[in-house]
């Protein structure tokens, strides 16, 4: 026999509101949940800010403040690179992993690091 509420399968049949909703006796989950949707709202209002912050021109060469910020830190790491920097940057570009194709069926993948 059917719950109340179910099908012969025991699904939940149309218009049928219990055991939807999951609460918790203190309401611990509704509260979390509050407090990572307003977290998610911080996190775009930062980085919105950020964006327009980075896009903004530099006073001294006029070019966007992210050119500026880059061409820094490469300047920096002409004169004390590592080996780390160099795995940053490659991730970033997307560039970790390289496929070559040789004789048009042969595909050697080369990575860097130890992935």
């Amino acid at each position: 026999m059917a719950k109340e509420g179910r099908d012969k399968k025991g699904r939940f049949t149309e218009g049928n509101k219990e055991g939807r909703v999951f609460t918790s006796s203190d309401g611990l989950a509704a509260e979390m949940q509050l407090k990572s949707a307003e977290a998610r709202k911080d996190n775009r209002i930062v980085a919105t800010a950020l964006r327009e912050a980075l896009l903004s021109k530099d006073p001294e060469s006029g070019d966007p403040t992210i050119v500026a910020i880059v061409r820094s830190v490469t300047g920096r790491l002409t004169k004390d690179g590592r080996a780390a920097d160099l795995h940053v940057i490659a991730d970033t570009l997307g560039e970790l992993q390289q496929k070559i194709h040789v004789d048009g069926d042969i595909e050697i993948t080369c990575k860097f690091g130890d992935e």
